[in-house]
């Protein structure tokens, strides 16, 4: 029941995310996953900060530059697979 009722309350918050949203949400993560630097670059804010599960903050200059590029799956959690 809790199962079928949380899939009903999240459904309709997915849907009001704008398209041109998705779609840049979307290309945004392919950028980190093949290391598209340029489009991740353009398609993040300039202000962009992130924490890392060990507790390091990174700037957009410092994300950008990291290489090898963070997996996915660490910046997301296990809900990134």
């Amino acid at each position: 029941m809790s199962l079928a009722l949380a899939t009903l309350i999240s459904n309709p918050v997915v849907a009001q995310v704008p398209a041109e949203l998705q779609d840049a949400m979307s290309k945004r993560s392919q950028a980190v996953v093949s290391a598209d630097a340029a489009t991740w670059d353009g398609l993040t804010a300039d202000d962009f900060t992130v924490v890392l599960p060990n507790g390091t903050l990174l700037t957009k200059e410092q994300r950008r530059d990291l290489r090898p590029p963070i997996p996915r799956r660490s910046w997301l959690g296990a809900r990134g697979q």
